[in-house]
């Protein structure tokens, strides 16, 4: 389903976008864990 796109998205992001690798980082760590735990359920 388009769940795994999300992740799957995410994942290329880093990989393709190796100079802003740590901008990506702090992005994603600053999204909170309550969108995982929702999208799971």
């Amino acid at each position: 389903g388009g769940q795994k796109a999300y992740p799957d998205a995410f994942v290329r992001i880093i990989g393709f976008d190796n100079v802003r690798q740590v901008q990506l980082i702090s992005f994603i760590a600053y999204k909170p864990p309550g969108c995982e735990e929702s999208g799971g359920n």
